[in-house]
């Protein structure tokens, strides 16, 4: 039922039937007589130090519990949550995420605000960016579950990224048809003919789009696709081998680190591992709590609560659960932090500035197609200000190559799979 998406009738009164009043009560009732003996030695010891009444001991003591609600409240947010819409989302896990699996995590929270209530003030130096980047790294390397370690246990589309990553660290190819065994039994091709076949195959690619741009609209259009479909999000070419929908950008990456995971699997007798691909992707997603650390400073001026803002966002989902998990999701907002704080807080670029910006914003394209809008948002807003700033023409120059490029790029990209040129090209075959 955890992981049903059937909207079932009656699901909240047969759920609460299930419990038993009488064990409940008596869970209930011990949990709060136990925090009415804590309260009370806490009051009394109180009331003896500052040589007050009890009654005014009590009464100021009382005001600093407030952090126990945050239980029964997140419970009570739950019940609502599951009785006006049980389906939402995936079932009710939700509710269940919540209440049990980050449980422990509220604890941690009530008990923290307590002893803060009670313990002297103090201050901490403002962190930099670098310092958030090694507390992040150091969170999510230790977090990360000993599953993600393993090549066999990723689900979703991750094998397909992995699969993709390794067909490029192995032969600088995209085709993963030969991606049928694990990559520490595939033989590497030598780099120099895989880099000559991967230039021959560009250079004709190349020339065949340019002669069927001539023809006209309709030879590139969605009537040009000469892929099919295998399988779910995996066509096969126009000229034959298997592709997957999903952008080469993350496995390209990612395909260094596994050739390294490949070697150090070889020596070690450890095969599946990705122990340096799983540190790179942690690394990554400290890198995006250290953005959002910088854009929350520089916007508000506090770098205080900026560095909160960063670490109550980097330990919650989906920040928590990306930095192990081969998503492009995660890729896209580093690269969204990143731009936001360059475009509207940096007041003075150089050249060298602007091309580095046009670089970043040159890469969401690659993450995944969904970027696409967001990308020319962000490109005519970075035009807009650079004229604004009245920047020079190299460095628009240098802003906008980048992207022409990234335009030239990926319709040769979908035009060389399946012979259109259209975005959504590899969706459609």
């Amino acid at each position: 039922m955890l992981k049903t998406s059937l909207d079932l009738p009656g699901l909240v009164p047969e759920a609460l039937s299930l419990l038993e009043p009488g064990d409940t009560l008596v869970r209930v009732l011990a949990w709060v007589a136990l925090g009415s003996v804590v309260w009370a030695l806490l009051t009394l010891e109180r009331a003896q130090q500052e040589s007050g009444s009890f009654r005014e001991a009590l009464g100021s003591e009382s005001s600093t519990f407030g952090p126990l609600y945050l239980r029964p409240a997140l419970t009570l947010l739950a019940l609502v949550s599951l009785a006006l819409v049980p389906t939402f989302p995936y079932g009710f896990t939700l509710p269940v995420a919540l209440t049990q699996d980050l449980g422990l995590a509220q604890d941690v929270a009530a008990v923290a605000a307590l002893v803060a209530l009670r313990v002297p003030a103090f201050r901490l130096p403002a962190p930099a960016s670098g310092s958030v980047f090694f507390l992040a790294f150091l969170a999510y390397s230790f977090l990360a579950p000993g599953w993600a370690r393993l090549w066999d246990a990723h689900p979703g589309n991750q094998p397909k990224t992995l699969r993709m990553a390794v067909s490029l660290s192995h032969g600088l190819s995209l085709d993963a048809e030969g991606v049928s065994a694990p990559m520490e039994e595939l033989t590497p091709r030598p780099f120099l003919p895989a880099a000559a076949d991967a230039a021959s195959t560009l250079a004709r690619e190349s020339a065949l789009l340019a002669r069927a741009s001539m023809g006209g609209v309709e030879t590139i259009g969605a009537g040009a696709i000469r892929a099919s479909r295998i399988t779910r999000q995996t066509i096969r070419g126009k000229n034959g081998g298997v592709y997957y929908v999903l952008p080469p950008g993350p496995s390209v990456l990612l395909a260094p680190a596994l050739r390294l995971d490949r070697a150090l699997n070889l020596a070690r007798g450890t095969p599946g591992r990705l122990d340096v691909t799983l540190l790179l992707w942690n690394a990554l997603a400290a890198a995006l709590v250290a953005a959002v650390f910088a854009l929350a400073r520089d916007a508000s001026g506090r770098p205080g609560l900026a560095a909160l803002v960063a670490a109550g966002f980097g330990l919650a989902p989906p920040f928590v659960f990306y930095s192990y998990q081969f998503y492009p999701e995660m890729l896209g907002a580093l690269v969204l932090a990143l731009v936001f704080r360059w475009l509207f807080f940096v007041p003075r670029w150089t050249p060298a500035g602007w091309f580095l910006l046009g670089g970043l914003l040159a890469t969401l394209p690659w993450l995944h197609q969904k970027f696409l809008p967001v990308w020319g948002v962000l490109v005519l807003t970075a035009v807009i200000l650079a004229v604004h700033r009245l920047v020079t023409f190299r460095a628009l120059l240098a802003l906008l190559l980048p992207q022409l490029a990234t335009l030239y790029l990926l319709a040769l990209y979908n035009f060389a799979i399946t012979g259109s040129t259209r975005p959504d090209a590899m969706y459609l075959a």
